[in-house]
C-alpha cells in the first residue's frame, strides 16, 4: 500500500493493523510507522 500523508510525504509498505484511530506500517528495511488517520489524505493499493 502507498500512504500520502496530509504534509505530502508517501509511504509504502502493508497495512499489518488498523482501527478507528490509526494505522499500522510495516515496511521493509525501515522502521515500523503508526499514523493517525486525521493525518492521511489517501492510501492506493499498489499491485
Amino acid at each position: 500500500m502507498r500512504v500520502k500523508l496530509a504534509g505530502g510525504e508517501e509511504v509504502t509498505g502493508v497495512i499489518e493493523y488498523y482501527d478507528h484511530s490509526f494505522i499500522r506500517i510495516t515496511r521493509q528495511g525501515e522502521p515500523n510507522l503508526f499514523i493517525f488517520k486525521h493525518d492521511i489524505n489517501y492510501v492506493v493499493e499498489l499491485g
